[in-house]
């Protein structure tokens, strides 16, 4: 876990940690404190390398089929 923490950071991972910032710093100033669960999530998702989605890969299906079905 600590190697993906600090290798691997791509443009996704860095756009994540400033709209987290971003996100976070304009909820505690508007008062709108709600809004700090989904700066918590774009900052979680930036330090541990992940996504809502299926990017890199991780949500491939293995491929079953027989190269010589009848």
């Amino acid at each position: 876990m600590k190697t993906n923490l600090f290798k691997k950071w791509d443009a996704a991972r860095i756009i994540r940690v400033i709209l987290a910032l971003s996100l976070g710093i304009w909820a505690l100033v508007d008062g709108e404190y709600w809004l700090l669960t989904f700066s918590a999530l774009f900052l979680i998702q930036a330090f541990l390398g992940t996504s809502c989605c299926c990017g890199g890969g991780s949500c491939e299906l293995p491929d079953n089929s027989t190269k010589n079905s009848k």
